[in-house]
């Protein structure tokens, strides 16, 4: 049996923006693992927004994002829309998601900004709300830089590990016994 639950929190400063333009788009996806089993891993990497994460009886992972986007400008908007970007990776046995900005590296976790809110730049901001459905089976390696990971629930896996840098986690996890 193996949890892992990192909270750490970060202080963080929200600068009043004069967004004027905004684009919101729903995605839908669906992804399958090679094999159904208990080595399986769902890697969430998100810098902004909410996160809901359920186990059900099925053999897909099934994820709805929510984005947003908030400019200045129209301009400001193009350049959001060409810059903020949703991944997702299928390796087999890891489906890794992750949002791509140029103020985040998802291979390391580390926010390149020096903004205090490293989610914005001066010029647009994004977000990312996730609800995902996965085999309750499903390994789990979930890493928020800035928003609520909601639930985490109706999961029966190996491991399970949960980063927050600001925003409450509500975790309710059923482990394997190994």
């Amino acid at each position: 049996m193996f949890l892992v639950v990192i909270l750490t929190t970060q202080g963080s400063y929200v600068f009043a923006q004069n967004y004027r333009h905004a684009s919101n788009n729903s995605f839908n996806y669906s992804e399958s693992f090679d094999n159904n089993g208990a080595d399986n891993y769902l890697v969430l990497k998100n810098t902004n927004g909410h996160i809901n994460i359920k186990g059900y009886d099925g053999n897909e992972i099934k994820i709805v994002v929510e984005q947003e986007l908030r400019a200045k400008t129209k301009s400001d908007l193009a350049q959001a829309e060409s810059e903020i970007k949703l991944k997702i990776e299928n390796y087999g046995d890891e489906i890794t998601v992750y949002t791509v900005s140029p103020d985040y590296d998802h291979s390391t976790g580390i926010t390149k900004s020096t903004h205090s809110w490293f989610v914005s730049n001066e010029s647009y901001s994004h977000r990312h709300d996730f609800k995902i459905m996965v085999p309750r089976n499903t390994n789990l390696i979930v890493n928020n830089q800035s928003g609520h990971i909601e639930n985490i629930k109706n999961i029966s896996a190996k491991e399970v590990e949960v980063s927050n840098n600001s925003g409450h986690v509500n975790l309710t996890i059923n482990l394997a016994v190994i």
